[in-house]
Parts: C-alpha cells; structure tokens; sequence
C-alpha cells in the first residue's frame, strides 16, 4: 500500500511502483478552479440534497425526484433490501422505502444514494471513506453514550467529503443545503459535539493520537472502544459500497 499520497504526482509515482492500494489526501480533494463547472447531472443530485434537507419535508416531491432517476431509484431499493436493514418482505418501490424509513433515516440514507449517485467520475476510496466516517462517526456517538445524535453524526460524517464529491468549496456548498446549524459548525469550524467528532475522526485518520487524547476527553469515549469501532465502519462501509459497485461499474459517465 502507497500511503501519504496527497497530490497527482504522489498518485502518480506510486502508479509506476507497481502500487495497487492507496492512501492519502489526493482522493479526498475538491477539483476547484476558475470556470469549473458542475455537470448537469450532480447539478440534479445537488437539486435533491437541498430537498431532502428542508425543514419541512416534502414527501411528494422527493419521491417524483427519486423515482424519475432510475439509478437512484434503484440504488435506494438496494441499499433498503440488503442484509444492513433486515427486512422481511422486498420493499419494491420508492413509496414503500419511504414508509419503511423514518424521518431522519430517510433524509440520512437518501443523501447516502444522492451522493453515491453523484461520484460517477469519483474514485471509488472517496465513496467509501464517506461511508466509513458516517458510520464511524454514528458509533463513536453510541460508545460515547449519545445515541440521540446518531442519525445527526451519521449524516455530518457523511457530509465531510461533500466539498470532494461536488467540486466545490465546504462553505459555499453548506450555504446550499439546508442543513442544521451543529452540522455546519462543525464542518466549518469543528465546534460543538459534532465538531468534536469531526476532529477525533480526522486525527484518528492521520495517526495523531495526541489530538485523538484530546477529541476523546471532550466527548467522554472510551479509548479502547475506538479501534473496534472503526474497524465495523470499515467492514459495514465496504458491504455498502459493494451493493452498487457493480451498477456504478456497468454505468460509466
């Protein structure tokens, strides 16, 4: 495994080292730059991120929404029928997944598929490591004795990459979707409980254990519940990923 690959270059010249795993901050970065454009089709995914987060959700619309997308209408019915729900009898349609998931899990998992559904042209690491910091961002609120905030943290880990995922500054994407303020303080600025996750997560990915002491503390987290954790993340993330990497594969951009 090629680790610390940050640019293009280190991307590059682990290429011709025969390197086949990769880690670092190349994969994670937005493609920012004067006269960039978003393609029309995350432009759409982006057009539901909004819907979906409005305060008062408008179920009617976002179900025309999703289902007049078939990718995502068939990637929300995978994700639903799959072994991480349990369900007894296959949800068939859209209306059904919605019944199924409550409020906050459908504004959760729907943003899972928008942003699934918009990294077409992404590598594949970034739609994981999204999926890995949703889920370890939930659990480590579990183990914290929090469990009224994960289905808030699942979605603020979810959201950590959304400024790689649609090529666009952090700031400027948050002023878009309407999401809570404790979520946009602590993408923004790593304040609050959520920030306090933020920070733990991103220290525990470049191996800073001294700030991961110190995200700990604040939260009230055992330390020897952390590496369990992230290693479900890890196994639940990549079972995720594998329900529609095969469409993604037969559905280039």
């Amino acid at each position: 495994m090629a680790v610390d690959v940050d640019t293009e270059e280190d991307f590059l010249n682990a290429l011709r080292l025969g390197s086949e795993l990769f880690q670092g901050r190349f994969y994670v970065q937005p493609k920012l730059g004067a006269g960039h454009e978003m393609p029309a089709f995350r432009l759409n995914l982006m057009r539901l991120l909004v819907t979906v987060h409005n305060p008062v959700l408008d179920y009617q619309r976002l179900e025309k929404l999703v289902s007049s997308d078939v990718t995502l209408a068939y990637k929300l019915l995978r994700y639903i029928n799959s072994p991480y729900f349990g369900v007894r009898t296959e949800v068939q349609s859209v209306r059904q997944a919605f019944s199924f998931l409550g409020e906050k899990a459908l504004r959760n998992w729907i943003s899972m598929v928008a942003m699934s559904a918009s990294a077409q042209d992404k590598p594949d690491e970034l739609v994981v490591l999204s999926l890995v910091r949703a889920l370890f961002f939930s659990q480590t609120a579990e183990v914290a004795g929090l469990e009224y905030l994960k289905e808030e943290a699942f979605l603020a880990g979810l959201f950590s990459l959304l400024d790689a995922f649609f090529d666009k500054p952090m700031p400027e994407i948050l002023e878009m979707i309407p999401v809570t303020r404790e979520i946009k303080d602590a993408l923004l600025h790593q304040s609050g409980i959520l920030g306090a996750l933020t920070s733990l997560t991103l220290a525990y990915e470049k191996g800073k254990w001294d700030e991961v002491g110190e995200s700990l503390a604040k939260l009230g987290a055992d330390k020897f519940e952390l590496l369990p954790a992230y290693q479900r993340s890890l196994e639940q993330a990549h079972e995720m990923f594998e329900l529609t990497a095969d469409e993604k594969a037969s559905n280039p951009a």
